[in-house]
This record gives C-alpha cells, structure tokens and sequence, in this order.
C-alpha cells in the first residue's frame, strides 16, 4: 500500500500526518533544508505527499520531495478549506489541517496534477514578476493616501520598477526559446512585455493538457451555479493565478481601444454585458489565442484565431 502523507506548513515548523496500514502517524519537522532532507530521508519510496500553497514556505519541501522521488501534491487552500468542512471537523488545529490534506490526497490524488519544480530561471522570473505586482499595489496605495506631497516618493518606486523590468527583460532575452515565445505573444493585440512575461512564466512553467485548463488557471472561467429548474447567476471562479487574471484584464482593456477587438467589445455590450463583463470576456479570449501560440509556435493572425470578430 502506497504510504499518504499531508503536511501543514508554516513559516517554522511543518507538522505532518502520514496514513499508513496500521495506524495514524505524526510528527513535527523544522522548517529548515537540513531537517527536510533528514525526514525525507527516512521515507519509503514512492510516497504521495500533499501539502497547500503557501507562496514560497512550502517550495523547499516540495523539491526535496521531489528530487527523493515522491509523488507531490500542492493544493489550493480554497479545496483544503472546503474538504474540511465536508469532513465535518469543528476544530481547527495545524495537525487536524495536515490530516485533511493526507485524507484529501488518499481520496482525489487520481483527480491532481503531480507538483514539478520550476526551474531556477522560472522561479526568478516568477519572483520578479510577483515583485513588480507588489510595487505597483504600493505605488497606488501611496498616491492615493498622499495625493501630490507622494511625488518624491512615487518617483522612488518608478525608478525601483524600472529596474525590475529591465531584469525580467534580461532574463527572457537570455533565453532564445523564451524570447521567440515572448515576441510571438507581443504580437496579441493589448500584451506588452510585462504581460507576456506573465504569460511566458505560467505556460512554460505548468504542463497545460489543454485551453480549457489554462483557462481554469487564470480563473476567469465562469462558474455555474444551477439546481432543477433554476439557473443560477455565473460568476468567475477566481481559482488559479491572481497577478496573471490581472495583467489578462489589464490587456483586455488595451485590446478593447484597437478597431479589431472594439467590435468584439461593442457586440458583447449590445448583449448587456457590463463592461466589465465584457473584459472579462475579451481577457478569456486573449488567454486561449496565448496558449494556441505557445502550443503551435504560430504568431497572431486576427482573421484564424477570431480576434476581429465576435465570438
């Protein structure tokens, strides 16, 4: 029997449930190299291991793993939450959380996609990338809260994020696979190159099956919510990448200016659409015509792929 392990981690410690044949186990390890390789170690081959994305606490645990040989998991906290919940549990402890990722793991591991380390040139870019979006969150909180005494300070933070895109320019341009990828999805209406690095960095880093997975990644796919004779209102799922939903809307916006998507754009709205609804819209579509471009080595053409015409 293949051995199940979830593991609740935080920024110090990692406590861990393992399922076995004959008992229940825990244990607690530091959240350190030396003691993950320790624990790693004493594992026998070919365990499941499960555990939820914590943005970078969980990533050495993750590639010890991996590198060990065992089958990893990382879960989006939302399903963690929800199983949790279904189970029945009143409490909340880092134990119990370990325990229901190991028994979500044994119940839907054939449902998941096993986790893959990104390379050491897609984890800086993902770094840079979610730095960025950092700033420009800080940027815009500054003005706001300041209004014009923030100038020196705004000028403080344009100089830092210029600096950040010449380093994500420099890291893209190194790489001749990633620069011909990067030119080819620049030729989308409305990507610039901070959006298709945001899209390079997602593509080249998760083994898509297909559109609609990456669709379901970037989370703008509508959710339904119906019942018998009710059909309930969709709304988006928001699962998946949030700086990547963001720049795709972002570019949804810009495309709507260019006379081959404002089109596209009038004949949703003529729909009822809000305009948000419609960006909403427009950035799906935009995702799916990146991901044709990444699988097919192709470059934008608006009279195959749609993007002058109303979908």
């Amino acid at each position: 029997m293949e051995t199940v392990i979830g593991c609740d981690v935080s920024k110090d410690r990692i406590d861990v449930q393992v399922l076995g044949a004959a008992a229940h186990r825990r244990a607690q390890i530091a959240n350190r190299e030396s003691a993950i390789r320790r624990w790693v170690a004493q594992l026998p081959a070919g365990c499941r291991v499960g555990m939820e994305a914590t943005g970078t606490l969980h990533q050495m645990l993750a590639r010890a793993l991996v590198e060990a040989g065992h089958t990893v998991y990382v879960l989006n906290p939302r399903w963690v939450y929800a199983y949790r919940r279904a189970l029945g549990l009143r409490g909340k402890t880092d134990a119990g959380d370990a325990m229901a990722i190991a028994r979500y793991i044994d119940a839907e591991a054939k449902n998941l996609h096993a986790y893959q380390p990104p390379s050491p040139e897609q984890a800086e870019l993902r770094r840079l990338l979610l730095r960025r979006l950092e700033l420009k969150k800080l940027r815009s909180a500054t003005r706001q809260s300041l209004g014009a005494a923030a100038r020196a300070l705004l000028e403080q933070f344009d100089v830092l994020l210029r600096e950040l895109e010449r380093r994500i320019a420099a890291l893209i341009a190194a790489d001749p696979q990633w620069c011909a990828l990067a030119e080819r999805l620049r030729s989308i209406p409305g990507v610039g190159p901070i959006v298709a690095a945001h899209l390079l960095q997602v593509l080249t880093r998760i083994g898509f099956g297909s559109a609609q997975a990456f669709i379901a990644h970037t989370g703008t796919d509508p959710r339904p919510n119906d019942s018998g004779q009710k059909q309930g209102r969709r709304r988006l799922t928001h699962h998946g990448d949030v700086g990547l939903r963001h720049m795709l809307f972002l570019a949804a916006m810009a495309a709507s200016k260019l006379p081959q998507w404002r089109a596209l754009y009038e004949h949703h709205r003529a729909k009822g659409l809000a305009s948000t609804a419609v960006f909403v819209v427009l950035a799906r579509k935009l995702a799916r015509i990146a991901f044709h471009l990444f699988k097919t080595g192709e470059s934008y053409d608006p009279t195959r792929l749609g993007g002058a015409k109303p979908a």
